[in-house]
């Protein structure tokens, strides 16, 4: 196991009746993005796992300057897997979204029970996100972000952190807790995004659910309505920016994935 990568866990309240939840992070973000509200929400009911993929981690200094590949990040999530006693249900959040299908891409999906993707980056013309209104409003914090990797000065711009990941009704007052949080992406995997394609998973072997934010900035309707149909299934909105977990109405978010574990899971 990579010495970066963090693995924690919160052994449900009651017998769990479904697989264990396996929550995935996405890009600058790390597992503390879901024990707020996710964490002691599934908790009750489930055992839950975070992981937080190597340079993402409280074990990684801010300054850090990760150089891991998709590749790499996938591998983490193997061996995450490789730790639990069942096939866990995989939540993965944008950039993650992006890794779940890498790694079925590379060990297929028979060590998984089921896929939920929110906000999930496209495993083909993820290059295209940068020519978002967002960014382009924004050119030189989305440099210092996206070319630079430098999260910390891009960040401190409040206006843009919240821009990117809250909704307008977000408290402006949590926002430098999270900043704080928040850990440079590697430089790769944005080369990566533009260069690299991912063989599409559509086996659908396992249940997969998909999940867009009403007021996502990044991740457009047409990205998640084309993710969903590939993935043969209808995608479901929810009246957040692209942080579900954390935003205002993170309880919806939570609600609908909770409803999705049911259907498919209840015996």
């Amino acid at each position: 196991m990579h010495d970066e990568l963090e693995i924690e866990h919160y052994p449900a309240h009651q017998t769990p009746c479904h697989p264990p939840l396996l929550f995935l992070h996405g890009g600058w973000h790390g597992a503390w993005c879901w024990t707020p509200h996710f964490a002691p929400f599934f908790q009750r009911t489930h055992d839950v796992v975070l992981m937080s993929l190597r340079g993402h981690g409280h074990r990684t200094e801010r300054n850090h300057h990760p150089t891991h590949t998709l590749k790499e990040y996938a591998q983490d999530l193997q061996t995450v897997i490789g730790t639990l006693n069942q096939p866990p249900i995989i939540i993965a959040h944008s950039m993650g979204g992006l890794i779940a299908q890498k790694y079925l891409d590379m060990f297929g999906d028979t060590s998984i029970s089921g896929l939920f993707l929110m906000g999930s980056l496209p495993v083909r013309g993820s290059w295209k996100l940068i020519l978002q209104p967002f960014f382009l409003k924004r050119i030189f914090r989305s440099i210092q972000l996206l070319v630079l990797s430098n999260a910390e000065q891009a960040f401190k711009d409040r206006s843009f952190l919240k821009g990117m990941f809250f909704s307008k009704q977000f408290p402006d007052d949590m926002l430098p807790t999270y900043a704080d949080n928040l850990r440079n992406e590697s430089r790769l995997i944005i080369v990566q995004l533009v260069l690299s394609g991912i063989k599409l998973y559509s086996d659908k072997n396992i249940p997969v659910g998909v999940m867009g934010g009403l007021y996502d900035m990044i991740i457009s309707k047409k990205i998640t309505d084309a993710i969903a149909t590939y993935m043969h299934t209808q995608a479901v909105y929810v009246p957040t920016a692209h942080d579900f977990m954390l935003d205002t109405h993170w309880q919806t978010a939570a609600n609908h994935l909770l409803t999705w574990i049911k259907d498919n899971f209840d015996e």
